[in-house]
């Protein structure tokens, strides 16, 4: 999170833009100075004085200090398990209505990627619950919200969220294989009228979850698939970039009845 002012423990991104390279780099302010690319030294109180949106220059290179946005984190996150992307995040967050103050469950940490973008919404006053099995997984999902400074608003369980024990949530996410096999206890924990959304990356899956939800007592069924191609911006040469993000998984979202 950021203020008017820069402080410690603030998480910033640096734009370093020189004649040859434009790079960014997501960094925590800590200690008297920081490290920008494993070469350029920023002193902390130059940084301060330059404030959000400010400059420090180095020779003819440029270090603007701008406030980060969720789409900004995998900069900096290390990437244990395969992670949702920004374009199926941010459709995540829309499904569930994410928001200050709710509580939340997410079932599979994975490296933490997911759990920084629900962490970012729920705060100053949310709290998103996140189970993962394995000890691997939660090490990296707990260092991506330590980077992040996101400490506050995760309470993570090393358990299967098949054995969640918190109630009356007002949303959860599934990222796991089997989700069918836990929807039955995700919906206990639920309030009436909240929503449940699945990440599935095929068919197969998105058959069974669909059916397990609508025998749980979930209504409003809606699965979607997101496409996303970006745009070279080269002067003289706008046009779809060749490569990109194709198929990632399906989400499906449904609507807790009483």
């Amino acid at each position: 999170m950021w203020h008017n002012k820069i402080n410690i423990g603030d998480v910033a991104l640096i734009l370093v833009v020189s004649p040859r390279r434009r790079e960014r780099y997501l960094v925590k302010f800590e200690g008297e100075r920081i490290m920008v690319g494993g070469e350029a030294v920023l002193e902390i109180e130059e940084i301060k004085e330059a404030g959000w949106g400010g400059e420090v220059r180095r020779g003819r290179t440029s270090f603007y200090i701008l406030p980060p946005a969720p789409e900004d984190f995998p900069v900096i996150l290390p990437r244990g398990a395969q992670i949702i992307t920004v374009k199926d995040a941010s459709r995540i967050i829309s499904m569930l209505g994410v928001r200050s103050g709710m509580r939340v469950l997410e079932g599979g940490s994975g490296s933490g990627h997911m759990t920084s973008y629900l962490a970012w919404h729920l705060a100053p006053e949310g709290v998103l619950y996140s189970y993962e099995r394995s000890a691997e997984h939660l090490k990296v999902a707990k260092e991506s919200i330590r980077k992040l400074g996101l400490e506050r608003w995760v309470e993570f369980r090393e358990a299967d969220v098949a054995e969640v024990r918190e109630r009356d949530l007002q949303g959860a996410l599934l990222d796991i294989p089997d989700p069918e096999r836990v929807i039955p206890a995700v919906k206990d924990a639920l309030r009436p009228g909240s929503c449940l959304v699945c990440y599935l990356p095929t068919v197969n899956q998105l058959e069974r979850a669909k059916e397990a939800m609508e025998d749980a007592g979930f209504v409003d069924l809606k699965a979607v698939e997101l496409l996303e191609r970006e745009m070279s911006l080269r002067e003289g040469a706008v046009r779809p970039e060749i490569s990109g993000i194709k198929h990632t998984a399906y989400l499906l979202r449904g609507r807790l009845r009483r």
